[in-house]
């Protein structure tokens, strides 16, 4: 027994030593965003296992190095800038050789800042030779075959400079090569080194009122101002299917620093997630790491996902084809698996390296088993099988319950098999509002066809019923209306019974004022219990009070500014009377809200312009109303209606002011008010 409890302890410490050893080799924790785009805890997907420099093969110290690529026979090639020359290493990690020169023309010739490196499908090595303006080309056996200088042609601008320093080869033998400070696009040449034009251009980004500032300057202020220029390309990967994944400088548009370019040059980068492809969404606004990500790097495995580096946090952001985010690792830092001056990143099979410039090293990074199954999930589903991305995604999710992708993984599987409400369930825990609407598109029309004749025959039933009822529904005399009918006559029959309120006495003020209540109550269970489809994402963080606010609030603001204005332009109507006239104004939001939210649970998400068209009709209907009602209650003209109408607007905001203002200093009185009576509390 006592040998027994010895082991026991024995493997319980080796068990504890382990995970100890694996947290200390996490130099960073791990997260992920959530749909909301909130950052929340994740394992980390990749770890830090090697850190090589140039010594540690033989090769040197390197130097300034800007560039690493890995070929299909998972050799890996260093453009070694600094020290002009290419290093080739093999999959373990040892020296196979160095090119720092190339016989051409019976002459020894060299490279100069070689800052990008290609190998092609037949072993044939593309050096961006950059402070030689050219493009030098070796075979397998490191001979000369040809050299691509700056490209020709009337097109290009006399002030053109080809600075080349990152390229790429597709299976037509296109060379794609990006030129530093060229802002036409990425540089294209055929397969006998013709230029053939500039590939995927950006479009040119500024506002409206740059433009506006624009127009109205003179020539001097035009020429000091920052030209309209698109942004530039400084990194690129082809996919297995020759499509061009292109990383461009940061810019306003963070959002569009990464693209994936058809052979026509359009972007297609797929964005079906639920956040935009741009590295870090909550950003802070002062300090060194200030700003949105800096893209400055991209690679591309055969399965869709594709890692994008950001330089300026020294992360790196996973993406599947679709756009979801799966992972991120990495951090500025001096420590083994951080970096200083990241600036490439490459696939070394399910591995990545990654080349840190300023710390002239590689470090070579291995999935962790939830960094495995992310990645085997995502294959899975690029490549069509469902049911085994199902059971991983299962299986990340045990991992990592936070991730919401995991969730939508599992519904796109049941949504496959046609399983749509289980389906459905799996994409709302996914916070999916896309899959969901899919799953419940199929559910709807699976539930339609099973039911069909008990849906028709209540559907006729309701018919006959409503038909009876107003054939032998006792008839009362045309003006004879009660409070509840009359209000909804006021929807369509507005200036005559506005005038009826008014001075015959028809109008309720508890009437109205439930109207307003209604008004509100409808509008709160609208954002509380609409359909998922069209139900806010944040709804959780919502309240109810802050919701009845919304409507109650608006309405008396609106009743108190109109009140004081018109009492200086002559207006008939009394306070009483405005608050009358504008609650059964409200009628049409109880007449729309009602079928809008019957309608949030039985459409789907491309049907949703029904729903926003009678979020429409119903603000219109209301505008419409407010006007019949504050022309009729003070007896003005059309035009002294509108005017006054916008005025109220105005005084409106003006009182929102002053309440702003007249809060802030009541906290600033409390605040003192606190602070001295601390103070005599230490005192006394």
């Amino acid at each position: 027994m006592k040998r027994l409890w010895t082991t026991f302890i024995v493997l319980l410490a080796i068990s504890v030593a382990g995970s100890t050893a694996s947290a200390a080799a996490a130099p960073y924790f791990g997260y992920n965003y959530s749909s909301t785009g909130e950052a929340v805890p994740a394992p980390l997907p990749y770890l830090p296992v090697k850190t090589i420099y140039g010594g540690d093969v033989s090769a040197g110290a390197f130097n300034n190095p800007e560039d690493v690529f890995v070929s299909a026979d998972r050799h890996i090639y260093v453009a070694d800038t600094g020290n002009n020359r290419i290093v080739i290493l093999n999959g373990d990690w040892q020296l196979v050789r160095i090119i720092d020169s190339f016989r051409r023309e019976g002459k020894r010739d060299a490279f100069n800042g070689p800052k990008g490196v290609f190998v092609d499908k037949d072993g044939h090595l593309y050096v961006a030779d950059t402070n030689h303006a050219r493009v030098v080309e070796l075979n397998e056996r490191d001979e000369f075959v040809r050299l691509i200088g700056p490209p020709k042609s009337d097109v290009i601008r006399k002030d053109f400079k080809f600075v080349p320093t990152k390229l790429a080869l597709d299976h037509a033998k296109r060379l794609f090569v990006i030129s530093q400070g060229v802002f036409d696009g990425i540089v294209e040449f055929d397969a006998k080194g013709g230029f053939t034009g500039f590939f995927g251009k950006n479009p040119v980004r500024f506002t409206a009122a740059e433009l506006f500032w624009k127009q109205i300057s003179t020539e001097a202020q035009r020429q000091q101002m920052a030209l309209f220029v698109p942004i530039e390309f400084n990194n690129l990967a082809i996919d297995g299917e020759q499509f061009i994944y292109a990383t461009a400088t940061e810019n306003s548009l963070s959002m569009e620093q990464v693209k994936r370019l058809n052979p026509s040059g359009i972007d297609v980068l797929r964005q079906d997630g639920p956040m935009p492809v741009m590295g870090d969404l909550r950003v802070t606004k002062m300090g060194s790491f200030r700003g949105s990500s800096t893209m400055t790097s991209i690679t591309v495995d055969d399965n869709g996902v594709y890692l994008a580096l950001d330089s300026k946090r020294g992360r790196i952001f996973a993406y599947d084809h679709d756009g979801n985010l799966l992972f991120q690792f990495g951090q500025i830092g001096d420590r083994a698996g951080t970096f200083r001056a990241p600036v490439e990143v490459e696939w070394l099979g399910r591995n990545v390296v990654v080349l840190d410039r300023a710390l002239n090293r590689l470090t070579l990074f291995k999935p962790t088993r939830y960094g495995s199954l992310l990645l085997d999930a995502a294959a899975s589903y690029y490549h069509g099988k469902e049911e085994e991305a199902a059971r991983l995604w299962g299986e990340v999710n045990k991992l990592n319950n936070n991730l919401e992708l995991a969730h939508v993984g599992i519904g796109r599987s049941h949504l496959e098999q046609g399983e749509y409400e289980t389906a459905m369930a799996s994409f709302k825990l996914g916070d999916s509002r896309t899959y969901y609407s899919k799953a419940f598109e199929g559910y709807r029309k699976t539930f339609l066809w099973n039911n069909f004749t008990y849906l028709f025959v209540g559907l006729a039933a309701l018919a006959a019923i409503i038909a009876a009822s107003r054939r032998w529904m006792p008839r009362t005399a045309t003006d004879d209306y009660g409070p509840v009918r009359t209000a909804f006559v006021t929807t369509v029959r507005p200036f005559k019974m506005f005038w009826e309120l008014k001075y015959e006495g028809k109008g309720k003020l508890w009437m109205a004022l439930s109207i307003v209540g209604l008004a509100g109550f409808l509008f709160v269970l609208k954002a509380f219990y609409s359909g998922y489809i069209v139900s806010e994402p944040e709804i959780d963080e919502m309240n109810s009070l802050k919701e009845l606010a919304f409507i109650v609030i608006p309405f008396f603001v609106w009743c108190i500014a109109n009140w004081f204005l018109t009492t200086l332009m002559d207006g008939e109507g009394k306070f009483r009377e405005i608050v009358i006239a504008s609650g059964y104004a409200m009628m049409p939001l109880l007449i729309v809200y009602v079928p809008q939210l019957a309608l949030s649970w039985v459409i789907t998400r491309q049907e949703f312009a029904f729903y926003a068209l009678l979020e429409t009709v119903g603000m219109l209907w209301f505008v419409g109303l407010l006007f019949a009602a504050t022309m009729t209650v003070h007896q003005y003209t059309p035009f002294k209606t509108v005017i006054t109408m916008i005025l109220t607007v105005i005084v409106i905001g003006i009182i929102i002011f002053l309440a702003l203002l007249l809060f802030s200093l009541i906290q600033q009185l409390a605040i003192f008010a606190s602070t001295v009576y601390q103070e005599l509390t230490l005192w006394l």
